[in-house]
């Protein structure tokens, strides 16, 4: 098995069944133009109290840099557009900049990006623009001089004012005036594996764009959504149409592979009298529906399954930055450490993910009563793009009837409030739902939560259920048929029924882009065939229920196979987003690794061990739950 297949198997496994706070993916901005921060070691002290794994500086503080050593935060540095000119004409200069910013601290200090200059095309400063690719190079070349170049990334961040259509997404591409100037640092980028960092501000679009429907929209609260004509895709909310419009841009220059980093994003609790949507409520809302999406691990729909890395903005309000009071009113934490409102960040509070997966909560998520269908099937529609299991009422599912907009939107409230902190906004959807003691399940629909309630009472039937059975032909309904089309060409038909247990292909379908059958880049034809056995027997038959011992049985068989099928497995379920074969799979590996030495798995798995002593030191503490 090839080295690149295995790192990719490692970091889908260990994402899998993470701590409490292992989160990779969500960082955050720490500014430094105020007069009141705290000192740099309780800063420290405070992201160690969080699932904030990541920090970037906009420049190079040594003292942070240094209260940073052995926390295992990753550390983005920064060099200033001031510094821009001397590193690009001197190479010395970026061999004194890696001497005095790098050196002293790594490898204690996890420096993992150094961005040089911030938002330089936007300067309109045509020097320092020509300048900027020089100056990455140099510093590139300073790293590599001390055997750092694959370790500690370049790049450069950008505003979204870079592109010169977002609208829609599928449409992306830069303005013509940055493209020529971007070709080269394109290409620095993927041959360096580099990621593009940009500043996705929903905050703003909102701003030009003031209707409560647009706040919605830049909310990730329930809406009606946004249809890219191009794709026929729905979007959901705001950050994930400006991110696949970067990705779109990216795309059409030949760079569709370079990672996407989201350098800022945030939104600001207070303004000015003339700065819509600036308030505690909203900017609660925003950064906390965020971090939930990315934890939902969905990713965007047009990159799929993989959160973006983002970097919140910001850790504190800046009290000296120039500008309206927004400027000053970003911050996730006062200066005296304490929340500025809480987006369950804290590791306390954060949302665990274990290998069952299940959830509990003091009581279930339900329509109120008079909402309408309309408001409801934006409900439902905005719950289930949150990356939610919506299997369970997709057609064959155990809750698909009744088959109306009622029953199918209360079965996804309750899905995203159990997921969530359960806090009273978890359960709101623009006014329309409220939390309950009654357990709504019904037959074999059954509705987590309720704090274990659930299973010491009687289940009452559903009060969404109606007597409107669905139209039947001759006794029968014939099922809906899709085509899957592996990465080697070969299509099976499968019924849309058994299909949708993978919520890739159930947004696919949703968003009407079956029609000619879908292609699955990332799954060989032995794998889905595989993949459709498996999703064949876990399909719900009412008229043929299958015991849940027989079912374990099955499964067991199932995965009696060997070493590297199994690692497909893993690979396809991830790529498919089909939880239940990804649980099982991974739980198949984790037992097979239970109680083994970290030389016996990498025998067992043919593992060449090419880690240094302190690289390995570093992934023991930033994965100590693994080998506790």
């Amino acid at each position: 098995m090839a080295l690149s297949i295995s790192i990719s198997l490692l970091l889908i496994f260990l994402s899998h069944f993470p701590s409490s706070h292992a989160e990779p993916f969500i960082g955050v901005n720490y500014g430094q133009v105020a007069d009141n921060l705290p000192p740099p070691s309780e800063t420290a002290k405070l992201l160690q109290s969080t699932s904030i794994q990541k920090v970037r500086l906009y420049g190079a503080d040594p003292a942070i840099i240094k209260a940073l050593a052995g926390t295992g935060v990753g550390i983005v540095i920064g060099a200033a557009n001031g510094d821009v000119p001397s590193l690009a004409t001197d190479p010395n200069a970026a061999t004194q900049w890696i001497n005095s910013n790098v050196l002293p601290f790594y490898p204690a200090s996890k420096i993992i990006l150094i961005t040089v200059g911030n938002e330089i095309l936007m300067s309109n400063d045509p020097n320092l623009v020509n300048q900027l690719l020089p100056a990455m190079q140099n510093v590139q070349k300073a790293l590599e001089a001390v055997s750092l170049g694959g370790k500690i990334k370049v790049s450069t961040v950008h505003s979204m004012t870079v592109l010169g259509s977002s609208d829609p997404p599928s449409t992306g591409s830069f303005a013509a005036g940055y493209q020529t100037g971007l070709k080269g640092i394109l290409q620095f980028l993927s041959d360096t594996g580099s990621p593009f960092a940009i500043n996705p501000y929903p905050f703003f679009a909102y701003q030009s764009d003031p209707r409560p429907e647009t706040l919605a929209f830049c909310l990730f609260q329930p809406n009606a959504g946004r249809v890219d004509s191009k794709t026929g895709i729905k979007y959901t909310n705001m950050f994930d149409a400006q991110v696949d419009a970067v990705h779109s841009a990216l795309k059409s220059m030949g760079f569709e592979k370079v990672e996407i980093v989201v350098a800022e994003t945030g939104w600001a609790s207070r303004g000015d009298a003339n700065e819509v949507g600036a308030s505690v409520d909203n900017a609660k809302a925003y950064n906390g529906n965020l971090i939930a999406h990315l934890r939902s691990m969905v990713g965007t729909p047009l990159m799929p399954g993989k959160p973006v890395d983002t970097y919140l903005f910001a850790l504190y309000d800046e009290n000296l930055k120039p500008g309206p009071s927004s400027e000053r009113a970003f911050g996730l934490f006062k200066t005296d450490l304490s929340m500025v409102y809480d987006v369950g960040l804290a590791k306390s509070s954060s949302s665990s993910q274990t290998p069952s997966g299940k959830v509990t909560s003091s009581g279930w998520c339900v329509p109120k009563k008079g909402a309408t269908n309309e408001e409801l099937q934006a409900s439902l529609d905005w719950a289930c793009g949150q990356g939610i299991d919506c299997g369970a009422i997709q057609p064959g599912g155990a809750c698909f009837e009744p088959n109306n907009v009622a029953s199918h939107a209360a079965y996804a409230m309750n899905m995203y409030f159990q997921k969530s902190p359960k806090q009273s906004t978890d359960c709101d959807f623009s006014k329309t739902a409220t939390v309950t003691s009654q357990n709504p399940s019904y037959n074999s629909c059954v509705y987590p939560g309720g704090g274990g309630g659930a299973a010491g009472s009687k289940a009452v039937m559903n009060k969404y259920v109606s007597s409107d059975k669905v139209e039947k032909k001759n006794g029968a309904i014939d099922p809906k048929m899709i085509v899957l089309m592996s990465s080697d060409g070969q299509s099976f038909e499968v019924e849309e029924a058994v299909a949708v247990q993978s919520q890739t292909i159930a947004h696919m379908v949703e968003d009407d882009c079956a029609a000619n059958g879908i292609p699955l880049a990332n799954v060989t034809s032995k794998t889905l065939a595989k993949v459709i056995e498996y999703c064949k027997k876990h399909h719900v038959d009412e008229a043929n229920p299958i015991s849940e011992d027989e079912l374990n049985k099955w499964d067991t068989e199932f995965l009696e196979i060997d070493q590297s099928t199994i690692f497909d497995l893993i690979l396809a379920a991830n790529y498919l987003n089909i939880k239940n074969l990804l649980d099982l799979t991974c739980q198949t590996i984790a037992d097979m690794i239970k109680g083994k030495n970290p030389e016996e798995i990498r025998t067992l798995f043919n593992i060449k061990n090419d880690f240094t002593p302190e690289e390995e030191e570093e992934v023991r503490r930033e994965n100590q739950w693994a080998f506790e």
